[in-house]
């Protein structure tokens, strides 16, 4: 189950959070912490996305060249063979 908590744009600190069961009677408690959205940082926006260093993008993108090149010239190869 699943339950969307709405809390003001300037909410921080910490709030305990209680469900009763509807049928059961029971008891769940838990606590969330809330910071402000530049809390610890100075730094600007947050990574989102994964920092490749580029020298692997461009050893990935040689590679997959070289493959193909590869293909290529297995193919011209067999098909001089194929016609000798």
């Amino acid at each position: 189950m699943a339950v969307k908590v709405t809390l003001p744009t300037n909410a921080t600190g910490s709030y305990t959070l209680t469900g009763t069961g509807a049928t059961s009677g029971l008891i769940g408690t838990s606590t969330i912490t809330v910071v402000a959205a530049d809390a610890g940082t100075s730094a600007g926006l947050a990574s989102t996305g994964y920092n490749a260093p580029m020298l692997l993008i461009w050893s990935a993108a040689g590679a997959v060249l070289l493959g193909i090149a590869l293909v290529l010239v297995l193919g011209y190869v067999r098909r001089k063979r194929a016609n000798a």
